[in-house]
């Protein structure tokens, strides 16, 4: 006598159409003020992803919750799952420009996402489930910080969000202090100029200062290190002037008239350019040879008489 293959509850889950299920922030108008918003919607689908999904389906179960709009219509929506449902949408979208959506083989074909429906009224509750279904994943600090955030404006401890992320207060308190940085900061984050670490130990300092900071790391094309910014904010707590690579020391007459006495130098630059390094080594009548210069050191108040006639 058959039975089923394990002494545990069976899971009950429904194969839907990926078209048919509604991502919040995606499919509607809504954007972070809604508590089932994810950033990671904007992601981008790889080839890959959509290829695997061709090949085998979506394997894992997702997490749907069935509401019903003042008007009286209901929604399928998403909690868990959205990068398996755009890919599943991506995959059938080529499944049927390959086969025609009206087609026999597209309808065999066709990649349905699992879900099991999670009924939960409460909104901070529903941002709990979608946090702690996808706490494992990858994700950078920033858009934890900023989900974290909104929890703790629903009315939720830091000790609550902690456990949904499944890490420590101290890693939460950390994510929240990069949003008291300046936008140019935060941006260095997400392009990787700076680690989140790194960035927190710059938050002492005004907009302005960020921003040079990330300015000439861009100009050397290096990433500011977490070691290097800490010892960096404990000079500043000392009082003492640290060696910030953008502020440009003045160079001295002998260097540029050395720099003028180099023929191979001189001669990558363009007429007006040697006439201004040689302005500033102080051979007279150049300002002249620089269009603009005259009118600008004239308005400065800086114009020599001898320049004047």
């Amino acid at each position: 006598m058959g039975g089923q293959a394990y002494d545990a509850p069976r899971l009950q889950a429904f194969y839907l159409d990926p078209f048919e299920v509604v991502i919040i922030g995606l499919d509607t108008a809504d954007g972070p003020e809604h508590v089932l918003y994810d950033e990671r919607i904007s992601l981008p689908i790889s080839d890959a992803d959509v290829d695997n999904v061709v090949k085998h389906g979506v394997l894992k179960p997702g997490l749907i919750r069935k509401e019903k709009l003042s008007d009286g219509e209901e929604r399928s929506v998403v909690l868990d799952g959205r990068q398996r449902t755009r890919w599943a949408r991506a995959a059938n979208t080529k499944l049927a420009q390959t086969y025609g959506r009206d087609s026999e083989e597209y309808r065999q074909r066709m990649v349905r996402v699992p879900f099991v429906p999670k009924q939960i009224g409460d909104e901070s509750k529903q941002m709990s489930v979608m946090v702690a279904a996808n706490h494992h994943k990858e994700s950078d600090a920033v858009v934890k910080a900023r989900q974290a955030q909104r929890m703790l404006d629903r009315g939720m401890s830091v000790r609550q969000i902690a456990a949904d992320f499944a890490v420590t207060d101290t890693a939460v308190g950390s994510w929240l202090k990069l949003l008291d940085l300046s936008g140019t900061m935060i941006d260095a984050v997400d392009r990787g100029v700076i680690a989140p670490t790194a960035a927190v130990q710059y938050s002492d300092m005004s907009n302005e200062q960020q921003a040079e900071v990330i300015a000439e790391a861009d100009r050397l094309g290096a990433k500011i290190s977490t070691g290097k910014a800490r010892e960096d904010r404990s000079k500043r707590a000392r009082g003492e002037r640290t060696n910030n690579p953008s502020v440009v020391k003045p160079v001295p007459a002998r260097i540029v008239r050395k720099l003028i006495d180099d023929e191979t130098f001189m001669e990558g630059l363009t007429p007006s350019e040697r006439a201004l390094l040689c302005w500033v080594a102080g051979h007279a009548g150049m300002a002249r040879r620089v269009r603009g210069l005259r009118a600008a050191l004239k308005a400065a108040g800086h114009l020599d008489a001898s320049e004047e006639e």
